[in-house]
């Protein structure tokens, strides 16, 4: 036995199986020291590992002491081929690797979700949570992209048949469009943080990031879906990828487009729904409200002097702090003005006729409403603070009641598809 010529064989055949010297001594259960001396010639594997290294590369045991493949011209000694058994163990211990590593950049993703609720949460930053957030983002995707590369990488060989490894990368590529489509979905739940705020130094609250964080989630998931479905169909379709049952990949691709459709018409019209039950964002529209039939009864609750109650107010509506002494009253100029000048407001009709003059000293008023028709303008309708606060209630109280029912609607979908998918299988 030649340590030589069996520790050269020993590195071809780790090399062939696309195994490193850590990889390999795992298996073994000793160092990758040893293994790096085994393969330097400095010394040989104990006796009672020849048959397992044997085993694990398709070889005999007389083979491996002597260091080359019997029967087999010396031009071929140098890069031995993997037998069907090892070339498929090869294939999925580099997909479970791969599988591995791309935990990592969901990590990343979950990461980035807590530093963006973080800077938004504990710092009352909106911007600071979400830049934050689109750091780990950004580097989950870049990361999740290198560790498909490296997996494309792994089974580049020529040792390796081609439609296998036309199936190992689909698969490979299915894996990546999942972490990346988690990654997006993720990204869109934090974008609240910049386009409903307006405002750098203020935070979002948390069931304001729920109620419009939850459908930009929704909607991301639908884009990816269709986004995956096209790209997918296309890959197929020009030969980029080759899955081996083309026909079967072709019908998932297909299925996923489908039900990324329907659940999109479906959570447009739940949203509707949604909205409607919501009055469009317009809280006077679900609000319970005080109707006046005349002018005099609207004018005498105006005038009443009822001041701006804190409780009846929203938590996110700034309240007016108490006046202090004599309140000082100033036209556009910046000119001082009398109080009843100050307070004074009008109703007028299309012609600009003065309907009715009231001095508005009621500050529990919110707003009111009234349409001319006909040159009709009575019942006038006055919402209160505290209409204001019972109707942003209910709106919260959607929001809370349609936030599980996208989820399922969601989860109901990802079951239909699943379902039609092991129904082909069986099928087939």
């Amino acid at each position: 036995m030649e340590s030589n010529a069996m520790g050269a064989f020993i590195a071809a055949l780790r090399k062939t199986a696309g195994l490193t010297q850590k990889e390999l001594a795992d298996k073994l259960h000793v160092s990758d020291k040893s293994i790096s001396r085994w393969e330097r010639g400095e010394g040989a594997p104990d006796l009672s590992l020849i048959p397992v290294i044997a085993e694990l590369f398709g070889v005999t045991s007389d083979e491996l002491l002597r260091g080359r493949r019997q029967n087999v011209p010396s031009s071929e000694q140098e890069e031995p081929s993997l037998s069907p058994k090892l070339r498929q163990r090869v294939l999925a211990a580099s997909f479970s690797r791969y599988k591995s590593r791309s935990a990592i950049a969901a990590g990343l993703s979950g990461c980035g979700l807590l530093a963006a609720l973080t800077g938004n949460l504990a710092f009352l930053r909106a911007y600071l949570g979400f830049f934050a957030g689109a750091v780990f983002f950004l580097a989950a995707a870049i990361t999740q992209l290198i560790c498909l590369n490296s997996a494309f990488l792994a089974v580049s060989g020529e040792e390796f048949q081609q439609p296998q490894v036309d199936d190992y990368r689909y698969r490979c590529v299915l894996w990546a469009e999942g972490i990346l489509g988690l990654t997006a979905v993720l990204f869109a739940f934090t974008l609240p943080l910049v386009l409903l705020t307006g405002d750098a130094y203020l935070g979002l609250s948390g069931d304001s990031l729920m109620a419009y964080g939850l459908p930009f989630s929704l909607a991301a998931v639908i884009f990816w879906c269709c986004v995956v479905w096209l790209v997918n169909h296309q890959l197929i379709r020009n030969g980029r990828l080759r899955p081996c049952n083309p026909e079967q990949a072709r019908y998932r691709s297909s299925l996923k487009g489908w039900c990324a459709a329907g659940l999109a018409v479906l959570l447009t019209v739940t949203g509707f729904v949604h909205q409607g039950l919501k009055g469009f964002g317009d809280p006077t529209l679900i609000s319970e409200k005080i109707v006046f039939e005349d002018f005099d009864s609207f004018k005498e609750f105006m005038e009443q002097d009822i001041p701006w109650d804190p409780s009846d107010t929203a938590a996110d509506q700034a309240v007016p702090p108490a006046p202090v002494g004599p309140v000082q009253y100033y036209d556009e100029s910046g000119n001082p003005i009398t109080e009843e000048e100050a307070l004074t407001e009008t109703i007028t009709d299309n012609q600009g006729n003065i309907l009715c003059t009231f001095l508005r000293r009621n500050q529990s008023v919110w707003n009111w409403k009234y349409s001319q028709s006909d040159g009709e303008i009575l019942p006038i309708s006055v919402y209160t603070q505290q209409h204001l606060e019972q109707a942003r209630r209910r709106m919260a109280l959607m929001d809370q009641v349609f936030g599980p029912i996208y989820c399922l609607e969601t989860v109901g979908a990802v079951f239909v598809y699943f379902r039609l998918r092991q129904k082909k299988r069986t099928k087939v």
